[in-house]
């Protein structure tokens, strides 16, 4: 028996319920991997025992991206309070890992009244 097989014969009894319910629900590979410390592999073969469908590359983006979409959606609060005390969208976008046209989008789809760009620019006497 593999090193792959004993650790996939290991978890399947155990955990191998939860692993695909979890799956099937939308947790990601890497996810799995650290909730059960095991090898992307050895989850895969768990799921392949159990006869889930693995998703295909462009299904996993997909989910990603939408799990991305939705979390920064409900940080839209909190985005809008730290616009109105005055940070730039840039700022906003660098603490939240996303673009400042992501932060004006939020915004907007909150009907957040935006700022003129380019900031406070100082008078010269």
């Amino acid at each position: 028996m593999t090193a792959t097989a004993t650790r996939v014969a290991e978890l399947l009894p155990a955990h191998g319920a939860e692993i695909a319910r979890r799956y099937v629900g939308g947790e990601s590979m890497a996810t799995l991997t650290d909730a059960f410390d095991a090898r992307a592999w050895v989850i895969r073969g768990v799921l392949l025992a159990r006869g889930v469908a693995l998703r295909s590359r462009r299904e996993a983006l997909a989910l990603c991206a939408a799990r991305r979409r939705a979390y920064l959606r409900a940080q839209g609060a909190d985005m809008e309070g730290r616009y109105r005390s005055r940070q730039s969208m840039s700022h906003i976008g660098f603490v939240y890992g996303c673009t400042w046209q992501t932060v004006r989008q939020i915004l907007l789809d909150r009907g957040v009244e935006l700022r003129p760009p380019g900031g406070q620019r100082r008078r010269t006497p």
